[in-house]
């Protein structure tokens, strides 16, 4: 996240029109680590509530009914948050869906995902997945380079097979995306719908 809060304007400016910010998967950083993205987050909106989660569990008690919200507040941070017809400029952020009607080789799905987690800037994916071999459903999700995939229910006998997986991040290649997942399928080309 600290380098997310460097180069990407659309998470500076979430965070400074948050009302609440989450900082998630505390458990897996360092209390340093932790300490100089409260204090970036800070620096961007020090009126926001910091909640740390892990596995992004809070009480939604501690959410509702904060009454933080104050336009005035909001408009002094950021003088045209009303404003919805300003120009884009987040063309840099890109998000891809994809879907498949062919099982991934697992063990093939963690090495092009292991490669495209290190080469591109993938800030968040997820998705469900049909591994080939096995009669349950795999729940794919990533933050950033860090990724896990992990086993869910059994396909129920009339429900459709198939993956559907989500990337969104920084000037991400949707080809090159396409052709590591093909790759896991076994298949020299991608068929998407």
């Amino acid at each position: 996240m600290v380098d997310q809060l460097r180069e990407t304007e659309v998470v500076r400016e979430q965070i400074a029109l948050g009302d609440f910010i989450l900082i998630n998967k505390v458990d897996l950083v360092s209390e340093k680590v932790l300490k100089k993205v409260e204090e970036q987050v800070f620096t961007i909106n020090p009126q926001a509530q910091i909640f740390h989660t892990q596995q992004s569990k809070l009480n939604l008690k501690d959410l509702l009914d904060l009454k933080v919200f104050n336009l005035d507040q909001k408009q002094v941070v950021s003088s045209d948050f009303l404003n919805e017809l300003k120009e884009n400029r987040h063309a840099d952020i890109v998000s891809f869906a994809f879907r498949f009607d062919k099982p991934f080789q697992i063990e093939e799905l963690e090495t092009q995902l292991q490669e495209l987690s290190e080469e591109a800037k993938v800030y968040r994916s997820k998705g469900i997945l049909w591994i080939e071999g096995t009669p349950r459903r795999a729940v794919f999700h990533g933050v950033n380079n860090r990724f896990t995939i992990y086993w869910d229910r059994l396909w129920k006998k009339e429900e459709k097979r198939e993956s559907q997986l989500v990337f969104i991040g920084k000037n991400l290649d949707q080809r090159e995306i396409e052709k590591r997942l093909a790759h896991a399928l076994g298949m020299p080309s991608a068929h998407f719908r």
